[in-house]
Order: structure tokens, then C-alpha cells, then sequence
């Protein structure tokens, strides 16, 4: 009998201290608290499921101000990643930021359908100390060709998840693993206690990968479900939420009857590791300053209420938004989203106070719609909400 642990972060989202960015207070959470609980005896692998590079006001401030630093490399290689994948939002900021985030890790980075970037693999065969010998691949959505800026993706390619996968799995074969593990940036298309499809996109493709090829285990992201122990179709799956506020543990187990494998979510540590401690902490401390200086001024406060009360009556956080679009675009009518938690404004408007309120740095589009469009994205909006038995809405599961 032999085993295999595996740690496995994802979605990471630029969250490595256990700093809650809107009002710079300490929270549960961060990659470097995750690093305290990892043990490596040799027969470990650490692995990230991709979008370490975006998504928090640290990162942002990264990008903007000390980038070529390269933090988020430095912190992946105190956390002793062996393998991680790519994210759609790690190519946000760029191919030379991207390029340079995969050159400073000291992983391998796993990418079998992206090609036109270096030093990243098809897939990858590792032995550990007890002779077990481990294949693995990594995939990405290839919906990242929809969503991201076309100058970020000069010169790569990216095809979809499923061939490319299929083909790093029929490779591992020929070279004779004992078990194969699958790092999908990626969720699941159908309902995983029903079977209900719940998207008609193929956006995410974990269960047709499930279902296709016979990987012993997937270790998927993206869609931030926090999944343990479960298995379809033979293949032994989990995720991960965002922000590191969790991480898997991940125990298989290979002897004369296959292979057996267990996962579990583990909260992040309390502490951070001390190296990792040290090194986040004068950028910790820049960054707060960053953020707290001042941008603006309103009239007048707009501060969030109630979820469904927002989605019903409107807001003035939204309107706002929707004001700014019109003017930046000229369009005759703009469509906003707001956040699962949105801090709001006070007449003294700071940088944390707009990241913190508007959490996503993307570009603003300009469409052409006919009306068959502009009521379908009406229809999607009205699907926030249900009608109980008395006719009141209520926020949809």
C-alpha cells in the first residue's frame, strides 16, 4: 500500500495575508495561513488551481505601483507549490505579467490547451519517496477567448479543456502511472446530487470530463463551491471557496485493489507562516496607505441595504455605477453588477472605499442590442428571484 497527500489551494484571488480589504481589519483567511497547516513528508504534492494573480485591492495595488516584485510568485514558492495551473483571471493584467508570474515559481506550471506561453506543460509525471508514481496535467476554460482583452492574449492559444485533456491523459498512460490527477480551472456544468444540467454553456465541463475519461481524481475551481469527497463517474472531485479562506486535503491511497481517495476542507490557519509573515508585511503596510488615500468627494453617502431590497427597489450604490458607465461610454443604457458584499460610500471617498465597493477592474463594453437581446438579459436579471406559494419574492438558491 501507498499513498499520496495532496494540498490544494485555488482561487486564491490575491488574498495572501488574512486582511479583509474594506476596512483593513483581520479576517480567517489568506493563503499564507493555508501554508501553516500543510505537513510535506515526500510522498506530498502542493498544487493551485489558478486566479492567484487578481481579484483582491492588494493585487491591484501589486499591478499598479510594485509589480516587479513579483509577490505572488515569491509567496507561492514559500508555500512549496509543486504544480499549479492557470486561471482566467490570471491573465488579466497581461502576458508579460502572466510570463513573468510562471518564470519566478519554482512549481510547474500545468496548462495542456494554452499554448504561445514558456515553461509551462502539457502534463507532468512525478515518483515520490515511495515509488509511487503520480501523472498530472492541468486545463483551463477556454471561455477565457470570450471574456479577456484580445491584447492579453496575443500570441496564445487556447482550445478546449476536453481534447487537450484527453491527450495529456493518454500520455500519462503510455508512461506507466499509478494514478492520474486532473487540475481543472473549471466547474461543473450539472447539479451533483440531481444530475440537472444547470448551464447550456460550455463554460464548465467537470462532469463531461468526469464522464469521458477516467482521471482518478479532479481537482477543479472557478465556480468557488466548496466540494469534499465526492466522486462522479469513478473520478474523485472537490474545490476549494475563493480566498483562501479553505483548502483541501487530500488523501489517496493506491494498493493490489486500485485506487481510494478521501478529501476534506480545512479552514485556513490563524497564523501566517513566519517567512511568508515577513515578506508581506512592508507591502501590506504600503498598500494600506495606498488605499485609504483620497479619490473624491460625494454630496451625499450611498451605503448598501438589504440584498433583496436592493434587487428589488434598486439603489443608489447602482445608480451610481450606472451613471459612471453612461458617462464613460455614451450608451443609452448600462448594466452593472454588484458584489456579494459592497461596502458603499461615504462623502469622503477613498481608493480601498472604491475597491472595496466595486470589485471588478474589467473593461467597460459598448454593445449593439436588438430588443430579442435587451429582453433576454432581462429575463437573466429576473432569474435572481422566486416566487413562494404566496407570490413573494425571495432571492433564488
Amino acid at each position: 500500500m501507498k499513498q499520496l497527500k495532496i494540498y490544494f489551494t485555488s482561487d486564491v484571488h490575491g488574498y495572501f495575508s488574512p486582511i479583509n480589504y474594506a476596512d483593513g481589519s483581520r479576517i480567517s483567511s489568506g493563503i499564507a495561513c493555508c501554508f501553516s497547516e500543510f505537513q510535506n513528508d515526500g510522498n506530498t504534492l502542493i498544487i493551485d488551481g489558478g486566479d492567484t494573480l487578481q481579484g483582491s485591492p492588494f493585487t491591484y495595488y501589486l499591478h499598479k505601483t510594485e509589480n516587479k516584485d513579483n509577490v505572488p510568485a515569491q509567496i507561492m514558492n514559500i508555500g512549496g507549490y509543486d504544480f499549479f495551473t492557470l486561471g482566467n483571471h490570471d491573465f488579466n493584467y497581461g502576458r508579460t505579467v502572466l510570463q513573468q508570474f510562471i518564470d519566478t515559481c519554482s512549481g510547474t506550471c500545468l496548462c495542456a490547451n494554452v499554448d504561445g506561453l514558456q515553461n509551462v506543460e502539457k502534463y507532468s509525471v512525478v515518483k515520490l519517496r515511495n515509488g509511487l508514481r503520480v501523472g498530472l496535467t492541468g486545463i483551463t476554460t477556454h471561455y477565457i477567448n470570450i471574456w479577456e482583452k484580445p491584447e492579453n492574449l496575443a500570441g496564445i492559444t487556447i482550445t478546449p479543456p476536453v481534447p487537450a485533456a484527453k491527450a495529456a491523459l493518454d500520455a500519462l498512460h503510455n508512461l506507466g502511472c499509478d494514478l492520474t490527477v486532473c487540475i481543472y480551472h473549471g466547474g461543473f456544468e450539472c447539479d451533483l446530487d440531481t444530475g440537472a444540467r444547470l448551464s447550456e454553456t460550455d463554460e464548465n465541463q467537470g462532469c463531461r470530463i468526469c464522464n469521458e475519461l477516467d482521471f482518478d481524481i479532479l481537482l477543479s475551481g472557478h465556480q468557488h463551491l466548496a466540494i469534499e469527497n465526492r466522486s462522479i463517474a469513478g473520478t474523485h472531485i472537490c474545490q476549494t471557496p475563493d480566498k483562501a479562506s479553505k483548502f483541501i486535503e487530500l488523501t489517496a491511497t493506491v494498493d493490489e485493489n486500485g485506487v481510494t481517495v478521501e478529501s476534506h476542507l480545512h479552514p485556513a490557519g490563524k497564523e501566517p507562516v513566519e517567512e511568508a509573515a515577513k515578506l508581506l508585511e512592508p507591502y501590506d503596510a504600503n498598500a494600506a496607505k495606498w488605499l485609504d488615500a483620497p479619490v473624491g468627494h460625494l454630496s451625499t453617502s450611498l451605503q448598501p441595504e438589504e440584498h433583496l431590497h436592493m434587487a428589488l427597489n434598486g439603489c443608489p450604490i447602482a445608480n451610481f455605477f450606472n451613471q459612471v458607465q453612461l458617462a464613460a461610454s455614451g450608451a443609452d443604457i448600462s448594466a452593472t453588477s454588484l458584489a456579494n458584499e459592497v461596502k458603499g460610500f461615504t462623502p469622503e471617498v477613498s481608493v480601498r472605499d472604491v475597491a472595496a465597493t466595486y470589485i471588478y477592474p474589467n473593461t467597460l463594453a459598448t454593445l449593439r442590442v436588438n430588443r430579442a437581446v435587451l429582453k433576454t438579459a432581462l429575463e437573466r436579471c429576473a432569474e435572481y428571484f422566486e416566487l413562494d406559494e404566496a407570490g413573494v419574492p425571495h432571492v433564488s438558491d
